[in-house]
């Protein structure tokens, strides 16, 4: 027996972000051309015919990327956690270039960028960071 009153939901879900896809992400969001793809040496010419893409399976890249933009910009990092994600995920620099950068120990960049990452997730998934609850 059904019910005539149940509607689905119109409510859409937002994605659940995790630690590597937000570090994914941050390495194209500062490379304007990230959003394009790379090419492949073996694709096919750009003027050959191309399938339709079906948009009900479409990706959701642009979408990530521009969450991650905002998430960049309304996250309250401090300064030194952003400086680190910067370096080690747009910059793609070595905790240990950073540490030496920095004038720090390596363990220290890793816990800024443990907690940067985790307050970027925690933001895109609308929830507060909490160190306790990221490990």
């Amino acid at each position: 027996m059904t019910c005539s009153n149940h509607r689905p939901s119109l409510m859409v879900r937002r994605p659940d972000y995790t630690r590597p896809v937000i570090e994914y992400l941050f390495a194209a969001l500062f490379d304007p051309h990230a959003a394009y793809g790379s090419t492949a040496a073996q694709a096919p010419p750009p003027d050959m015919p191309r399938s339709t893409p079906n948009k009900a399976r479409s990706n959701t890249y642009y979408a990530h990327l521009a969450d991650a933009r905002i998430a960049w910009t309304t996250t309250p990092l401090t300064d030194k956690e952003r400086r680190a994600i910067f370096l080690r995920h747009v910059l793609d620099w070595t905790n240990h270039d950073i540490a030496r950068h920095e004038g720090v120990t390596r363990q220290t960049i890793e816990k800024r960028l443990f907690t940067g990452i985790g307050k970027l997730v925690a933001t895109l998934n609308g929830a507060v960071f909490s160190e306790a609850h990221s490990h």
